[in-house]
């Protein structure tokens, strides 16, 4: 992925905890998908050159930030796409989500 971004110019940062996140197969599947297609849909529509991801916990809830410095979107115009549903398959809409563009 680091080859895609790369290939585009666009600065990356990732940051996770360093403490170790036990997490089940299924979970640790659907997390890298929408980790993927985040930085799918970066590289492909948002026209960044800089991005950044940052995995961290929050409770008991498990949270991926995507900012970039990008062209930025109307979260009330947002429909889940082909990609989304394809990439998570039958956990489509299994986890809370929340959209913001600034």
């Amino acid at each position: 992925m680091l080859t895609l971004l790369t290939g585009r110019n666009i600065e990356f940062r990732f940051q996770a905890p360093a403490e170790d996140l036990t997490l089940d197969a299924e979970t640790r599947r659907e997390v890298f998908l929408v980790f993927k297609e985040a930085v799918h849909n970066l590289v492909r529509h948002s026209g960044c050159t800089e991005a950044s991801i940052d995995l961290c916990r929050q409770g008991d809830s498990l949270v991926l930030r995507v900012s970039d410095n990008g062209k930025g979107f109307a979260p009330d115009q947002v429909t889940p796409g082909q990609g989304s549903r394809r990439a998570l398959g039958p956990s489509w809409g299994r986890w809370p989500t929340q959209l913001s563009s600034s």
